[in-house]
C-alpha cells in the first residue's frame, strides 16, 4: 500500500486530490497539511511513501522542502505540484530534491500515475512538464 501525504493550502484543492489518489485501491491517504510545517511533522510521524505538495504552499524554505522532507523522513518520495505555466518551479522543484513534479493543469488519472513513478525510484515529471522543460529557460536557476 503506497501511503501519501497532502500539502496544500486550499482545504478544497486537499478533498480533490484526496478523492483522486483513492480511486486507486492501492494508495491510502494517510494526512493532510496546510503548510510546510505540518507536512513536515505529518511525514515524519506517518513515515508516508509519498508527500504530495504544492510548490505555492505556505511556509518557510518554499523551495527548499523536498530537501528537509528527506532530512526528515529518508523514505519518503517528494512529489510537487507545480504552476502549470511555471518552468522555473519545475526545475528548482526537481534540483532541490523533488522526486517528481505534476504541472496543476494535468487531468485527475495523471496524479495516480504520477505517483507511481515517483515510488519507481526514477525522478519524473508528466508529459506536459517535459515540454515545458525542453523549452529554453528564460529564467536561470540555481
Amino acid at each position: 500500500m503506497v501511503t501519501v501525504v497532502i500539502a496544500h493550502s486550499f482545504p478544497i484543492v486537499r478533498r480533490g486530490l484526496r478523492t483522486v489518489l483513492e480511486e486507486s485501491r492501492e494508495i491510502m491517504v494517510v494526512g493532510e497539511a496546510a503548510n510546510n510545517l505540518q507536512a513536515l511533522e505529518m511525514i515524519e510521524r506517518t513515515r508516508a511513501t509519498v508527500l504530495l505538495i504544492d510548490t505555492r504552499v505556505t511556509g518557510p524554505d518554499g523551495p527548499g522542502i523536498a530537501k528537509r522532507a528527506k532530512l526528515r523522513a529518508p523514505g519518503t518520495k517528494v512529489l510537487t505540484i507545480t504552476d502549470c505555466a511555471d518552468q522555473t518551479s519545475i526545475w528548482s522543484a526537481l534540483q532541490n530534491g523533488a522526486d517528481g513534479c505534476i504541472r496543476d493543469d494535468e487531468v485527475p488519472s495523471k496524479l495516480i500515475e504520477a505517483v507511481n513513478k515517483v515510488i519507481g525510484r526514477d525522478q519524473r515529471v508528466t508529459v506536459r512538464a517535459e515540454r515545458l522543460m525542453d523549452m529554453p529557460q528564460a529564467v536561470a536557476v540555481g
